[in-house]
């Protein structure tokens, strides 16, 4: 009877856990721009110099204003689930994350062993009633824990956070946003960086047309890529994801791009390299160890595989350099380029899920690729 007690208080302990993170978190993942960067983040008409938007959805109460923060602003605060060093947290959000990962991954197998018992006491039970009776009642329990763990999960990947990625629930963008005067000194001429999203529209329509593909291709990729930003430069080596090779190598390297060394470090630490702005040279005074996507439609040029002796990718039989790439024109006919490569028939779906690359991360870039196309009006 003792057993059955304890139990059932483990169970219950099960259902309070999940149902408690299982709505903290949501709550979390519905953060405000001052929630999120309680530190920098501020919503204005424009980010400042040296201030980056952060694109998510509703950070801001009125529709003009972005989220802008100074870039891998980190906060002070340090917080880890006791005897777990693995679990490190700069803020209340990652370390909510991680006692939820590690609460899935302990209590999950409890509910699983309980079953087990429950089955073996129901087997076991010689016809008696009340054994099979508690068997039951046991069982459901469990399977109630069961469950609310798997709605818990699937509730949270649909409002953007699962298990996986917790801990970038605060987000450090690999993505920076360079200062006007330094944009216009690597390109050797003044772009404007303050059109409206309907003139980069127009441009990508135009684009679209030019290289024979629909124009929602081009607005869709302008709005999951860049947001309209030709200024914008993707560092992958920064972004926290397993699957991202040029991460993989950067904490391996153990070296940053200014000569700086740390220590040979995990995918998901908080340590950058330092190459955060460009130059008006050839290579933009880039780290090209590693890929960096360039300009409005984040097009990615990969180390040791350029097309020219300088860094460069070739797009459809058109080698363009990332200086090129920094050009909003030159930027949209690659990315077209780009994207009609992989476009079939009429499977705009793989088109765009190739855009972005392969795995699960391209699998949900396409999904909320298709609900902008779709919705698009060319």
């Amino acid at each position: 009877m003792k057993l059955n007690v304890y139990i059932k208080k483990i169970v219950f302990l099960f259902i309070f856990i999940f149902i408690f993170f299982n709505f903290s978190l949501i709550a979390f993942a519905e953060q405000t721009c001052s929630q999120r960067y309680p530190i920098n983040g501020k919503c204005v008409e424009k980010c400042e110099d040296g201030y980056t938007e952060d694109q998510g959805v509703g950070l801001c109460k009125e529709e003009k204003d972005k989220c802008c923060h100074e870039y891998a602003a980190t906060q002070s605060l340090k917080l880890q689930i006791p005897l777990l060093t693995y679990t490190d947290a700069n803020n209340i959000y990652e370390y909510i994350g991680n006692i939820y990962s590690v609460a899935l991954y302990i209590l999950v197998p409890i509910a699983i062993l309980v079953i087990i018992y429950a089955g073996i006491q129901w087997a076991s039970s010689g016809g008696a009633q009340e054994r099979i009776k508690a068997s039951k009642v046991l069982l459901f329990r469990a399977f109630l824990g069961l469950g609310l763990a798997i709605f818990s999960y699937t509730l949270l990947s649909v409002v953007g956070i699962t298990t996986i990625s917790l801990s970038d629930v605060t987000y450090i963008s690999p993505i920076v946003e360079i200062p006007p005067l330094e944009f216009f000194d690597a390109i050797g001429g003044e772009v404007s960086l303050d059109l409206g999203s309907g003139d980069y529209q127009a441009m990508a329509v135009q684009a679209s047309k030019d290289v024979g593909v629909s124009p929602c291709v081009g607005k869709t990729i302008l709005a999951m890529e860049s947001g309209g930003k030709p200024n914008a430069i993707g560092h992958d080596e920064n972004a926290r994801i397993s699957g991202v090779k040029a991460r993989r190598n950067f904490v391996k390297s153990g070296k940053k791009y200014s000569g700086a060394t740390f220590a040979p470090t995990g995918i998901k630490t908080k340590v950058f390299n330092d190459d955060k702005t460009i130059c008006a040279k050839e290579d933009l005074c880039l780290d090209w160890r590693f890929s960096h996507g360039i300009g409005l439609g984040q097009l990615t040029i990969f180390p040791g595989n350029f097309c020219t002796n300088v860094p460069s990718r070739k797009f459809s039989g058109k080698c363009l350099t990332a200086k090129e790439l920094l050009h909003p024109q030159g930027n949209l006919e690659g990315s077209l380029r780009l994207w009609k490569a992989n476009f079939k028939g009429s499977d705009y779906r793989t088109a765009f899920r190739k855009y972005n690359g392969s795995g699960s991360a391209a699998e949900k870039y396409a999904t909320k690729a298709m609900k902008i196309f779709n919705a698009c009006t060319p």
